[in-house]
């Protein structure tokens, strides 16, 4: 079994077995802290927020100017659990990151990541990813992504959506199902399948 087999399948494993957990002993408070990595100041934040506060969990994001630190300061807090904050956009307007691979189809014209997902207060639809033409094969012509398994987990149910998604290279689509128990189940499910599927090395 490769590593990347090996790596989707305990992530789906461990999410899973938190999902059972919180169903046995009923609903706990996380806190969580978001954009570490982002500035220096969100880094001594959520750091503080941990020794100081209440404060368990942090997203960092990779793709930006503050990440070695992130990193530095985390490998010196163990106890602060981490998880990977999903970065496709640049929102800000004087700080800006881009993505780490060959990727000019989902950025703007100075290589920067667009502001919004979708159309939102001040950004209009033309500085959005949605209306960019974004191409999965940008992302899979680097060696390190080129056999990594696409997934859209999603909420839309829109025919085009999952017709475009196929096109531009997505292995899966699957709408995330409304309430614990179909989650669950579809969790477990998609576990059982990456089990099965022999992904080359």
């Amino acid at each position: 079994m490769n590593m990347k087999k090996i790596t989707l399948i305990t992530a789906i494993t461990v999410l899973f077995a938190c999902i059972a957990l919180q169903a046995q002993d009923g609903p706990r408070l996380l806190i969580r802290g978001d954009d570490i990595g982002s500035t220096h100041g969100a880094n001594l934040g959520c750091i503080k927020a941990y020794e100081e506060g209440i404060m368990r969990s942090v997203e960092i994001m990779v793709p930006c100017p503050w990440f070695p630190e992130a990193v530095r300061m985390l490998k010196e807090t163990p106890g602060l659990d981490v998880g990977v904050h999903i970065t496709m956009t640049s929102e800000w307007e004087n700080l800006k990151w881009g993505p780490l691979t060959p990727a000019t189809s989902i950025t703007d014209e100075n290589g920067y990541f667009f502001p919004m997902v979708t159309t939102r207060n001040i950004f209009p639809e033309e500085v959005t990813l949605n209306a960019a033409d974004w191409r999965l094969e940008e992302i899979e012509a680097d060696e390190l992504f080129r056999r990594l398994p696409v997934i859209i987990l999603t909420t839309s149910k829109a025919e085009e959506d999952r017709i475009r998604s196929y096109d531009l290279g997505a292995n899966a689509y699957i709408v995330k199902p409304v309430g614990f128990e179909n989650f669950s189940l579809a969790v477990r499910t998609i576990n059982l399948f990456w089990q099965l599927v022999d992904l080359p090395e």
